[in-house]
Formats: C-alpha cells, structure tokens, sequence
C-alpha cells in the first residue's frame, strides 16, 4: 500500500477541528507497484507525462489537510498522472518546512523525514544549474523558477502570489493548484460568470 495511516497521535480522543482536517491517509510508505518507472529519474513513461514544480504551500496543504485540492494534486502524482521535479533547494525548503508542520500540528515527527525520503525517492531531483535570481517579488521563490527552468518543467503549481503574479516565466506557466488541477480533470472547471 503506498499510503499508511498517520501516528496515533494524530488519532487521539483530541476532536478538535485542526485535527480532523489533518490528512492522515497520506503519509508515505513503499513505493508503487510498478516501482521502476519511478525509479533513476527517468521519466514515468513513453507517452508525455507533464513535468511539474509543486511549491511548498502545495505540499504543506496536500499532506496534512486531505479534503483539498492540493491532497488531489498528490494522489494524482501517486497515480502518475504528472511528474515532479525538484531541486536540493526546494526539497530543503519543503525539509525544512514539513519539520515546522508537524510540531504546529502534534503529528509524529518521522512524517516530515518519510515524506522527505519519499519525495527524493520518487521525484525527479535536478541540480540547479541556471538560477533564476531577482524575478519574484519575494526572491526566496526564484528557487521555484530555477527548479522549472532545470527541469524543462511545463508549469508551476503554486498557491503564493508571488509566484501567480507572473504568470508565466521562460515558457513556465504558473498555475494556482485549482487550475493544474482542472488541467488534470481532477476537479471539475469553475462555472463562468455571466459578465455582459
């Protein structure tokens, strides 16, 4: 099974509304069946598989609240729907920032290091080559856009206006996780607005 249920510490008689929210069907274990298409940094597969720099707010979002659309964007990468890149820098943020999650949320602490090493494991990590520097209005995100430049990403999947603001970057789209995730028929299309 590649998910496993979360510490019982996160299962206690605690029913506090933070709590019932914390995604405890996502915390990795294995691998998936067919381990070796996710195995060298290959790509998945023949067919064109979309390459994808998820930031830290998707992560976060995605592996401790389980009924948003980020926690869908995950179990698509799961199911092998897009394939993730990432860079030594966006992984020691995203280290660095799953460690800070689980002491705010009381979650055990070997979710952040599973994750971690579960991420290395099955996402394609890149070295950052070309750096992208000054781009962002927060420049601690210019580490994202290197990621996608490094790793011919086709989109970022981001949540940080910082980031949304540009829309696109050398051929990288910036998406909300709503869009990627109607561009992946997860979630259905928000309906349009009549504005005559």
């Amino acid at each position: 099974m590649l998910y496993r249920n979360c510490s019982a510490s996160l299962l206690s008689a605690d029913h506090s509304p933070r709590r019932k929210r914390l995604n405890c069907d996502m915390a990795p274990t294995g691998q998936p069946a067919d381990a070796g298409l996710w195995s060298g940094g290959s790509k998945l597969s023949s067919y064109s598989t979309p390459i994808v720099v998820l930031d830290t707010n998707v992560w976060i979002s995605g592996i401790f609240f389980r009924r948003g659309i980020p926690a869908s964007i995950l179990r698509a990468w799961r199911d092998r729907r897009f394939e993730i890149v990432v860079t030594s820098e966006t992984l020691a943020e995203l280290d660095r920032k799953l460690r800070e999650k689980v002491v705010e949320f009381g979650a055990d602490p070997a979710l952040a290091e599973e994750w971690v090493t579960y991420v290395e494991a099955f996402a394609r990590v890149v070295p950052a080559t070309a750096t992208a520097s000054g781009i962002c209005r927060d420049p601690d995100d210019d580490k994202f856009l290197s990621a996608a430049v490094n790793g011919e990403a086709s989109c970022i999947v981001s949540g940080d206006r910082d980031l949304q603001v540009l829309g696109e970057y050398q051929g990288v789209k910036v998406l909300s996780p709503r869009e990627f995730a109607e561009q992946l028929g997860i979630v259905p299309p928000l309906p349009a607005s009549d504005e005559e």
